[in-house]
């Protein structure tokens, strides 16, 4: 996050809030005077992390907004907002394994097959199901 004093008097109490879940606490870098004061034109930048959910993945992307504020020499306060939407590559794929077991030597004998379906994709899939062509098959 980088705040700028865009205006011409000097602000206190510059503060960085957002809301986004999850957000590590915001840390200042450097302030180019007192801590929390900007002159007009003076800029501090300010950084936290986030860790991608599964959530996040499904939805396509990370979308957060951050919000300033700063307090002037007279009347209220002033703030500004800007918003970061961060896009992830949704990559569905799934796998099938077909494994038989049972005792097989002549007709009439039975074959037990298993099926085991994994997610190798980075979405969460919904409706997932199994679908076997073999005649006779339960």
């Amino acid at each position: 996050f980088e705040v700028t004093n865009t205006g011409n008097v000097t602000l206190d109490d510059v503060t960085v809030t957002d809301p986004l879940p999850g957000l590590s606490a915001l840390t200042f870098g450097e302030w180019p005077g007192d801590d929390s004061v900007l002159a007009p034109g003076q800029s501090v930048t300010a950084t936290a992390t986030y860790t991608v959910t599964q959530a996040d993945v499904d939805a396509g992307a990370v979308v957060n907004s951050g919000t300033t504020q700063g307090t002037p020499p007279t009347g209220d306060p002033v703030s500004g907002a800007d918003a970061e939407t961060v896009p992830l590559t949704p990559d569905p794929s799934i796998e099938v394994v077909k494994s038989a077991s049972g005792e097989v030597s002549a007709a009439g004998d039975v074959v037990t097959y298993e099926f085991e379906a994994t997610n190798t994709g980075n979405v969460t899939l919904d409706g997932v199901t199994i679908d076997d062509p073999l005649n006779g098959l339960s």
